[in-house]
């Protein structure tokens, strides 16, 4: 006599491979420089937050204007929830011929709805 068995076989639900998550800082919309200020107004893509800003991580070099070297270290003002008005300090002659805006990651400039910091810019045209 032959006895044959009979196996059941259930497959176990498969996970979703999960994505991490990605955090992404404020994106700069645009940047507008006053050389009489001397100031720059930065708008950005999402509400922000200025309470942590560092001054001294954000340059504006200007070759077209004054040929001067700022820091933005003279204070702020939150003009509107995306944007926010740096005052500027001079730093010393810029012998270069471009405009631009340069802000290291540690500026301190953070998304409000989820802390993300600014990742910042170099070379931005202004």
């Amino acid at each position: 006599m032959v006895l044959s068995k009979t196996f059941s076989f259930i497959p176990k639900k498969r996970r979703k491979a999960e994505v991490p998550t990605v955090v992404t800082g404020p994106v700069l919309v645009s940047a507008a420089f006053d050389f009489d200020g001397p100031s720059i107004t930065l708008t950005f893509d999402r509400d922000i937050v200025i309470t942590g800003y560092d001054g001294a991580q954000l340059s504006v070099l200007d070759g077209e204007h004054t040929h001067m070297t700022y820091l933005g270290t003279d204070g702020t003002d939150q003009t509107a929830a995306n944007q926010v008005l740096i005052y500027l300090n001079d730093a010393g002659a810029f012998a270069g011929s471009a405009t631009t805006l340069n802000a290291t990651p540690g500026n301190g400039i953070r998304a409000l709805s989820d802390n993300a910091p600014w990742a910042g810019v170099s070379g931005f045209p202004v």
